[in-house]
């Protein structure tokens, strides 16, 4: 820079620049976006080519002296991709000569992980991506930290988790900037450490977590101090999970506060959700969770509470669960909760653990389809679906008629592309393939005739599709269920006629669906507890066909049992009694009929199990190596693939 230059650019006050900086996928837009929106503020956002950016990095500081020098006001840059060549403080010497503010912006990186693959920048989910990612992660904000002491108050050091957990975050930030800003952050919903498996988010926990501890401890701004700020759901949830994780994995994992003066604490706990938890071993069944133990922790984290005017509520016990199902419609998307208002602590935890579940369902699924196909006899190898021929004569026109576009739509779904866990956002491939069957064939005719509507429709496609995600998690269950009984297991061979009875009673032992979210048509009161009518309730299934009230000798596979209760539905549009439309009913026979039929190929075959059984069940080989890979597990070897 000549003096004269440099006379001319000191003359005045020095120009502002502040710049976002971090690693891709950590909210960095969002942060520009809401700085973007206060008043006297000039942003230029991140560009192939434009007068300031040249590749998406930074053009150097004389080519752009004069474009800076002519923009109004504060200037707002987002050079994300500079840290990927240069460290802060080099971007800070050569802006010296401005006053110069750099964010550094950081944020779960397994979460930021998970989001680099779902933006297709990494392309395979294995070790080594994992690995090479949090190097990297660990590199460039390594190097913010190590850039600290000499930046001084040049540097401002701020958590994603931060500002999506406490909106006073941003506004203080802003204040810090002398600037006032619009909060455009969402919820987090931290969904990255639900879709990685525990041994990814681990590996990148270790390696990571030392250089994200110093940026902890840099933080200009934190959260408020529990209750004089409402604390979302999504961050609480990002919390939830870490207090699940193995200690060794997660160094840095924030702590939990329970406090919440918010809303009305009822020190008792509810009945319905006591009345099964305790007798229940399905946790320790499907994921090695001790449930006296998972209660336990229920109560440690604060007292249960619930709210008169929240408009979700989870019940346990057999009665509430068949009450609300009698008093529901199928769900639909519904408006998040309000501001401020807060589910209660039981609903939360419940929540937050059934999608974890939902997750490592979804991991494990592919995987037990390769192993059930490589087990067909030689010629009958194939895709699984042609396997899995109609077995009904009352939907076999149906099949046909929409056999194209299902197929399409379930490999869509086991490839992960629009496979959504939450029943209140059918995905995509299921709406878009419900509008579809509506104009074909024997549906279009009913839905013209006014016998059914598109959400009927809907909701059998949740059961028409979901066969070939369900079959192999709902076998699976059922197949260690029967094999911890060597007698039952005898009886099915025996009498192969009896195999639907089993299947259905091992379903109630260890359904597939552990949850069914539906929408009230009345108004219900549960226990001390009342729902409005239109509120949404969350039947626990895993549970209350255990219910003790209900079931004699709920933890035991009886195969001819005679209960007074009939089962809850196991399929996905859990439907009840008369009120089951024509469609409904096809698709819980269709399933029923295609999991016996798999269930009993499967169990003609010899089966080689250990000695001693453990108490877990999965079915060997599992590729990859990071599913379920717990030394309680019962491996089932289907004969001539070991494990």
């Amino acid at each position: 820079m000549s003096s004269a230059q440099n006379e001319s650019l000191n003359s005045a006050s020095p120009k502002k620049i502040i710049m976002i900086m971090g690693v891709q996928r950590s909210g960095t837009t969002t942060l520009f976006n809401a700085l973007a929106s206060a008043a006297n503020v000039t942003a230029r956002e991140e560009s192939p080519d434009d007068q300031i950016y040249s590749d998406y990095f930074l053009r150097p500081e004389p080519e752009i002296r004069d474009v800076l020098q002519g923009l109004p006001g504060t200037i707002v840059l987002k050079p994300v991709r500079e840290s990927e060549r240069r460290s802060p403080l080099e971007v800070a010497n050569e802006y010296a000569d401005y006053d110069l503010r750099i964010i550094w912006l950081y944020r779960d990186p397994v979460n930021v992980f998970d989001s680099y693959l779902r933006c297709d920048w990494l392309t395979i989910r294995k070790r080594t991506d994992a690995l090479t990612f949090a190097g990297k992660w660990h590199e460039r904000n390594a190097q913010a930290v190590a850039d600290a002491a000499d930046l001084g108050d040049r540097l401002v050091v701020v958590s994603y988790e931060d500002l999506v957990t406490d909106p006073d975050v941003l506004r203080r930030l802003g204040l810090a900037l002398e600037l006032r800003v619009k909060n455009t952050f969402r919820d987090d919903s931290a969904l990255g450490r639900m879709r990685q498996p525990g041994a990814i988010c681990g590996m990148i926990d270790d390696a990571t977590a030392s250089v994200r501890s110093h940026l902890d401890r840099m933080r200009l701004v934190k959260p408020a101090t529990p209750g004089k700020a409402p604390d979302s759901l999504a961050s609480r949830f990002t919390r939830w999970i870490h207090r699940f994780r193995p200690a060794s994995r997660h160094h840095n994992a924030p702590q939990e506060n329970t406090e919440n003066r918010d809303i009305a604490v009822d020190q008792s706990v509810p009945a319905v959700v006591t009345a099964v938890l305790r007798t229940s071993h399905y946790w320790e069944v499907l994921l090695g969770e001790d449930p006296s133990a998972l209660y336990s922790r229920w109560l440690a984290a604060g007292p249960l509470r619930h709210h008169a005017d929240i408009n979700t509520f989870v019940a346990l016990g057999y009665n509430a669960s068949r009450a609300i199902l009698e008093r529901s419609a199928p769900f639909r998307p519904v408006p998040t909760l309000a501001q401020g208002v807060q589910p209660p602590a039981c609903v939360v935890e419940i929540g937050r653990y059934m999608a974890e579940c939902h997750n490592r369902v979804r991991d494990r699924l592919t995987a037990t389809l390769a192993a059930w196909e490589a087990a067909l006899p030689r010629g009958q190898q194939g895709n699984l679906l042609e396997q899995l021929a109609p077995l009904s004569i009352d939907w076999i026109a149906i099949w046909l008629d929409i056999s194209t576009d299902l197929a399409a739509a379930v490999t869509s779904e086991i490839q992960g592309l629009y496979f959504s866990t939450d029943s209140a956002n059918p995905s995509p491939a299921w709406e878009s393939l419900a509008a579809s069957i509506c104009q074909k064939g024997v549906v279009a005719d009913l839905c013209a005739a006014g016998l059914l509507r598109r959400e009927d429709v809907l909701g059998f496609v949740c059961d028409a599709v979901t066969p070939a995600m369900t079959i192999p998690p709902a076998v699976c269950n059922s197949l260690g269920a029967i094999a911890a009984q060597p007698d039952v297991l005898a009886l099915a061979r025996q009498y192969p006629e009896k195999i639907p009875a089993i299947f259905m009673e091992a379903m109630r032992l260890v359904p597939m669906w552990f949850s069914l979210k539906r929408r009230l048509s009345e108004a219900i009161r549960i226990g001390d507890v009342s729902l409005p009518k239109g509120a949404t309730a969350e039947v626990f299934i895993a549970t209350a066909n255990r219910d003790p009230a209900a079931f004699e000798s709920p933890d035991q596979l009886i195969v001819d049992r005679q209960s007074p209760q009939p089962l809850l539905p196991i399929t996905r549009s859990a439907s009840l009694g008369d009120g089951e439309n024509d469609l409904e009913k096809i698709g819980r026979k269709m399933f029923l009929e295609l999991s016996s039929s798999v269930l009993g190929r499967l169990l003609a075959a010899p089966l080689q199990f250990p000695s001693p059984m453990p108490p877990r069940l999965r079915v060997s080989p599992l590729p990859g190596g990071d599913v379920f890979q717990k030394p309680q597990e019962l491996i089932v070897a289907l004969e001539g693939n070991p494990d």
